[in-house]
């Protein structure tokens, strides 16, 4: 409120001060009017002095010369007298003139002086004005400097207000990033903690999957157990009827295990999956009941002859195909 009334106080003393130099102002200008129409009406009275001292020596030239025309017209009648007259005439004449001669020194005189009071006066007022206007420009710097210096000292309470709510609003940023680092830190740590549920949950769904897949397993290879076993019984069982049945041969072939009766000679039948050609064996859908030992036989002129045995074992219900190949007098085996 102090700076505020102080303020105030300035304002009112700089626009007294503006009033009284316009005052000072108007006073000096209508001081100079007053001045010009001094000098123009003592112009214009020293014009008409001068016009009326023309007219006045016109005049008594006039005069002069009408008393001359008429002493001339007299000349013969009044000549002394005339003379006696002109005389006198001419001494007033001269004595008049003289006093003329004068009375225009001492007005040219008294005009010389007034002009130089005049003159001397409008350098004492020049001299005042200029002193005035040094003072104004002196009191104006001061104002200026003091205006300056109130800016100055303003412009610094505004930076120093600006740098602390630059302040302030750092901090407010720093504990809005600490706070939305917090809240990141905690969905950071909610989603690891998602992410290990969800991975908790597949390695057991895995682990599950895995026991599942190795009880298969283990069922799978427990029924091929039992099926080897069932046909290792059934080929020792072919084996000691082949013995019995065909001591004279020997070489044995190899038994398989198919829809057909083991030991016997594969027969083309598209329609039971059993595909045959001159160089090819080709079985469709085959089962585990068609595992066993395969080979094939060729004969020519030249003699018989078999190939190596292949073994076929089915481990899955998918459907598997196996393809023989002869070529010559031996074969190639192939599963496909």
């Amino acid at each position: 409120m102090e700076g505020m009334e102080y303020s105030e106080r300035i304002r009112e003393s700089f626009k007294n001060e503006r009033d009284e130099r316009y005052e000072r102002d108007d006073r000096d200008e209508q001081h100079e009017r007053d001045e010009r129409d001094e000098r123009d009406e003592r112009d214009e009275r020293d014009e008409r002095d001068e016009r009326d001292e023309r007219d006045e020596r016109d005049e008594r030239y006039e005069r002069d010369e009408r008393y001359e025309r008429d002493d001339r017209d007299e000349q013969h009648e009044r000549d002394e007298r005339d003379e006696r007259d002109e005389r006198d005439e001419g001494g007033e004449r001269d004595e008049q003139y003289e006093r003329d001669e004068r009375d225009e020194r001492d007005e040219q005189d008294e005009r010389d002086e007034q002009d130089e009071r005049d003159e001397q006066d409008e350098e004492v007022e020049r001299q005042e004005r200029h002193e005035r206007n040094e003072q104004d420009e002196r009191h104006e710097r001061h104002e200026r400097h003091e205006r300056h210096e109130r800016h100055e000292r303003h412009e610094r309470h505004e930076r120093h207000e600006r740098g602390e709510r630059d302040e302030r609003d750092e901090r407010d940023e720093g504990d809005e990033r600490d706070e939305q680092y917090e809240r990141d830190e905690q969905d950071e740590g909610v989603k690891r903690q998602e992410q290990h549920e969800r991975n908790e949950q597949d390695k057991r769904h895995e682990r599950d999957e895995r026991d599942e897949r190795d009880e298969r397993d283990e069922r799978d290879e427990r029924d091929e157990r039992d099926e080897r076993d069932e046909r290792d019984e059934g080929d020792e069982r072919d084996e000691r009827d082949e013995e019995t049945n065909e001591t004279n041969e020997t070489n044995e072939t190899n038994e398989t295990n198919d829809t057909d009766v083991p030991g016997q000679v594969m027969q083309a039948n598209q329609k039971g999956g059993v595909i045959m050609s001159t160089t090819d064996l080709a079985l469709q859908g085959v089962t585990r009941s068609q595992a066993g030992n395969y080979s094939c036989v060729a004969s020519n002129v030249e003699g018989d002859g078999d190939s190596n045995v292949v073994e076929l074992k089915i481990m899955c219900k998918s459907t598997m195909q196996l393809v023989l190949l002869q070529r010559a007098t031996c074969g190639t085996l192939t599963c496909a």
